[in-house]
């Protein structure tokens, strides 16, 4: 089929030029796939930090107050209110996050 020398080349030449349009048409796809996937996994990561803070907050809070019930020193009850000020800030960030998260998922499901 392919004699001379140039059809040769011209074959191989247009068959390189289809591997390398099919692999950036794949590759592409890929990425796109993996670009969810990274937002995934970053709203994970979010959402952990979050409740880690949460967790730490709530727990110095108690700390805090069982020191006052020790010592009933006024600088426990400011530890205390400080700490508790952080976690309710925490709080009002958690519910933002999920009233967000809850938003853009029914948006995904009812459209």
């Amino acid at each position: 089929m392919f004699k001379t020398i140039r059809a040769k080349l011209l074959a191989s030449f247009g068959l390189l030029t289809l591997m390398v349009i099919g692999l950036s048409v794949y590759s592409t796809l890929k990425i796109d796939q993996s670009a969810d996937g990274f937002s995934d996994y970053r709203n994970m990561a979010r959402n952990s930090v979050l409740v880690t803070h949460l967790q730490a907050n709530a727990f110095g809070t108690r700390m805090n107050f069982m020191r006052y019930l020790r010592d009933g020193s006024p600088e426990n009850v400011e530890r205390f209110m400080r700490r508790y000020n952080l976690l309710v800030e925490d709080l009002e960030q958690a519910k933002k996050q999920v009233l967000t998260f809850l938003k853009v998922k029914s948006y995904i499901l009812y459209n």
